[in-house]
C-alpha cells in the first residue's frame, strides 16, 4: 500500500479513524461489543456505518486521448539520484510502460522499444539535453510522457532500522502532431508517494528493494490514473 500526497481532507480522516475503530470491534465479536466500545471510543453509529458500503466518487480522466497512439515513455533524474541509483530511470519507465500496457481502460496503445530507448541512452551521455519532442520522433512517437524525478529516497528518516521512502515526480505529455512549440498537452506539476503510507509511519524494516518496488509501482498506479475514468474513496485520506 503506498500514501499518495496532496491536500489534508480533515473529514475524510475523521470518517476512516471511525471505521478503524469499527472494524476492530466487530473483529473482536459481539460478546465483547460493549467492552469494546468503551476502550476505543467507538461510537455505535460507526459499526452500522462500517457495514454499508463505503461510498465512490468517480473521478474523470484528466486526460482522456492516449488510445491509437506510439508513446515514448522517457524518465530524467537528477545527478545525486542518478549517481545513487543508477537504473531508477530505466526501471520506473518499464513500470510506468507496464502499468498503462496492462490497464483494460486504456485500448490500442503501443510503445517505442525500452531495449531500443535504453542502447541509446546509453551511447549517447547527453542525451537528457535533448528535446523530448526531438526523441520521440526520432523513435517514431506520435506522443512522449515525460517524468522529471525532483526528489527519492529509500530512507527519508534516516534510520537504518525504521524505514519510509518517498518518491516525487513531474509530468507532461506531449502529442508531437502539434505544432512546434505547442506539443504540451497535459501536465502534472507534482505527484508524491510514499512507501510505508504516510498515515502508518516509518516501517520497521530493512528492506529497501521492497521499498523501492513500491514505490516505483505506486507511482505508476498513481500516474495511470490521470488518464483514465475511475472510482476512488469519497473520503479518501491525502498525505
Amino acid at each position: 500500500m503506498v500514501s499518495v500526497m496532496s491536500d489534508e481532507q480533515s473529514r475524510g480522516s475523521d470518517r476512516r479513524a471511525a471505521w478503524r475503530r469499527a472494524a476492530l470491534c466487530v473483529l473482536l465479536g459481539a460478546g465483547p461489543l460493549a467492552s469494546c466500545l468503551f476502550l476505543t471510543g467507538c461510537p455505535m453509529g460507526a459499526v452500522g456505518y462500517m457495514m454499508t458500503p463505503e461510498p465512490m466518487t468517480t473521478v474523470p480522466a484528466e486526460f482522456a486521448g492516449l488510445p491509437g497512439h506510439k508513446l515514448l515513455v522517457l524518465v530524467l533524474t537528477r545527478e545525486s539520484t542518478e549517481f545513487a541509483d543508477p537504473d531508477l530511470g530505466a526501471d520506473l519507465s518499464a513500470y510506468v510502460e507496464d502499468t498503462l500496457k496492462n490497464n483494460k481502460e486504456i485500448d490500442d496503445l503501443s510503445f517505442v522499444s525500452r531495449a531500443d530507448v535504453r542502447r541509446y541512452q546509453e551511447t549517447h551521455a547527453y542525451w537528457s539535453d535533448t528535446p523530448a519532442a526531438e526523441l520521440g520522433k526520432r523513435f517514431g512517437a506520435e506522443m512522449v510522457l515525460s517524468l522529471s524525478v525532483d526528489y527519492f529516497t529509500l530512507n527519508l528518516q534516516g534510520d537504518a532500522y525504521y524505514q519510509q521512502g518517498r518518491l516525487t515526480c513531474a509530468a507532461r505529455l506531449l502529442d508531437l502532431s502539434k505544432p512546434r512549440g505547442h506539443e504540451v498537452v497535459w501536465t502534472k506539476d507534482k505527484l508524491t508517494v510514499s512507501y510505508p503510507p504516510k498515515e502508518y509511519g516509518p516501517g520497521i524494516s530493512s528492506d529497501a528493494r521492497r521499498t523501492r518496488q513500491e514505490l516505483l509501482r505506486g507511482l505508476s498506479d498513481e500516474l495511470a490514473k490521470c488518464f483514465y475514468k475511475h472510482k476512488e474513496p469519497t473520503y479518501a485520506e491525502k498525505g
